[in-house]
């Protein structure tokens, strides 16, 4: 029944580029990177390693994972190695007594091929090779698909996907979609030429754009995926097949969700995003039936709670100018476009040992590189998503900063918590919480665009009595900056008067580009300096 199953999947997947084994799938140990030379020597030593087949890290996709669902979030966490086996061997690798295997027999006994295992299998603990390591991640019997020389995959993590998915058990089905058949190119550059060319990649989450899978011909390739169900009579979902394809683009992004952005709209000061998830556990907010997922009624202004936290919201994670960034994809956004701007603070001398207020903190865009680069000795961080709260003080965590959350607090309890190094975030309007650090700063970010204008009279207030720095962030459309910044300046001067009537001295010392926002329209910030 294996071989015939096998037969009829090779003979499907003949012109993909996948190596046909002479008998069953070949099987391996997947061993973290950390102990697989452990496992290894191991292997080599009790005759279970299969010495015809190379070992290769799993992340060069020199062998494809078939059922890889079941652990993907254990394979994710670490680095693994493919280290091949015997496959008439697995029952003995599995087995608590197992001793050594003598490879040089003529006869295997029919109860440990491995094609009367399930699918595949963690390795006990309390096996010989469970205990030949000291490693806390689990090893895994897995049975492996080979790929050949011709599909080695790229350095572009979409071409290597495209490439790979077509020599796997659903992903053959697409040699009978009626775009690829009769095409001059094989299934795998086609496949590749559809694809989206733009994404936004982090640690263990991948934002493609708004209109990525969205045409009349993904529509027609997700129906031809759909009608190749599982054979599986115990399972009732109709959308495996399509979960599978984003399941393998998440393997070959080595991360656990996938999502597609849809625009933020511009009247939303919480910023809040809009996304459709892909792929991954999004918790109990979302159910998903095909490829498209149904967001339950719930509200973004729902403050998170522990149960929330601990147990059901996904976290995003990156890493920029070597600062650690989490957010909750589902409420909160990341900006990923500020880098150079995030940079430019962070290597700025004008703010060591000073005292730095955030007007629009968010998840810590300028927040952290303020403390942990820039040496300011205090920031208040204002913001008013409970969401990006959150994440902002989970970034300080990450990041070994010292932060705490106030929401009721007087001016005299403020300025004993600010003592001390440390990130004090005012959960709720920045207008209201100016109180708590008037006079103090020496310098404020206004970072909200296309306008941060509401927030200025908040910002001047915030200032020391003797002036200090502004960084004004504004959308401008081309020629529009001269104009601004005249606009700028008058209205500072006003507000600086109301504060403290004297002969104040305002000057635009950097006006910096940051990025494109849209066409003709840029992101630029003013470091207006007042005395």
């Amino acid at each position: 029944m294996v071989e015939e199953s096998l037969g009829v999947f090779w003979s499907l997947t003949k012109n993909t580029g996948m190596e046909r084994p002479n008998q069953a799938m070949p099987w391996a140990v997947l061993a973290p990177s950390n102990c697989a030379k452990q496992v290894k020597i191991w292997l080599e030593e009790h005759g279970y390693r299969d010495n015809k087949l190379k070992i290769s890290p799993l992340a060069r996709q020199q062998y494809v994972i078939e059922d890889f669902d079941a652990h993907a979030t254990a394979l994710h966490a670490f680095d693994y190695v493919v280290i091949p086996v015997l496959s008439y061997c697995c029952h003995s690798l599995l087995a608590s007594d197992s001793g050594p295997y003598d490879s040089t027999t003529t006869e295997h006994p029919k109860d440990i091929h491995a094609g009367s295992l399930p699918p595949s299998h963690p390795v006990p603990q309390n096996t010989p090779l469970g205990q030949a390591t000291d490693s806390n991640y689990p090893l895994f019997l897995l049975p492996v698909i080979k790929t050949s020389a011709s599909t080695k995959p790229h350095n572009n993590p979409m071409r290597a996907f495209a490439q790979l998915y077509p020599t796997t058990p659903f992903g053959a089905h697409l040699a009978w979609y009626d775009v690829f058949v009769g095409s001059e190119e094989d299934v795998g550059t086609a496949l590749f030429h559809i694809l989206p060319n733009k994404w936004e990649h982090y640690n263990n989450f991948c934002l493609f754009p708004d209109d990525a899978f969205k045409s009349t011909t993904w529509d027609r390739l997700f129906e031809t995926l759909a009608s190749h169900r599982s054979t599986d009579t115990s399972s009732s979902s109709t959308d495996l097949p399509i979960q599978n394809f984003f399941h393998h683009l998440a393997h070959t992004f080595r991360v656990t969700h996938l999502a597609r952005k849809i625009n933020i709209p511009k009247d939303d000061v919480l910023r809040r995003p809009e996304i459709d998830p892909l792929y991954g556990d999004w918790g109990p907010d979302y159910t998903h039936h095909l490829f498209h997922f149904y967001r339950q009624p719930t509200h973004h202004m729902v403050p998170p709670v522990n149960h929330d936290l601990q147990t059901e919201t996904f976290w995003a994670h990156t890493v920029q100018n070597n600062v650690h960034y989490t957010w909750a994809p589902l409420h909160t956004m990341f900006s990923a476009g500020n880098i150079s701007e995030k940079l430019r603070v962070a290597q700025s001398p004008n703010f060591r040992s000073g005292v730095v207020v955030d007007m629009y903190a968010g998840i810590g865009y300028f927040t952290l590189p303020y403390m942990l680069h820039a040496g300011a000795s205090l920031v208040h961080a204002c913001e008013l998503n409970p969401w990006s709260v959150e994440g902002l003080r989970r970034g300080a965590e990450l990041n070994g900063l010292k932060v705490r959350v106030v929401q009721e607090a007087t001016r005299e309890e403020v300025d004993a918590m600010g003592q001390e190094r440390i990130i004090l975030i005012h959960q709720g309007d920045n207008a209201k919480a100016v109180y708590r650090f008037e006079n103090t700063a020496d310098h404020v970010n206004l970072g909200l665009i296309p306008s941060s204008e509401a927030a200025w009279p908040g910002a001047v207030k915030a200032l020391k009595p003797e002036g200090g720095w502004l960084h004004v962030h504004v959308n401008l459309g081309v020629g529009e900056e001269i104009a601004w910044q005249a606009h700028l300046l008058r209205s500072l001067e006003t507000l600086l008067n109301a504060k403290i009537n004297k002969k104040w001295i305002l000057d635009i010392v950097h006006l910096e580009r940051v990025k494109s926002f849209a066409p003709k329209v840029y992101h630029w910030v003013a470091d207006v300096h007042a005395s």
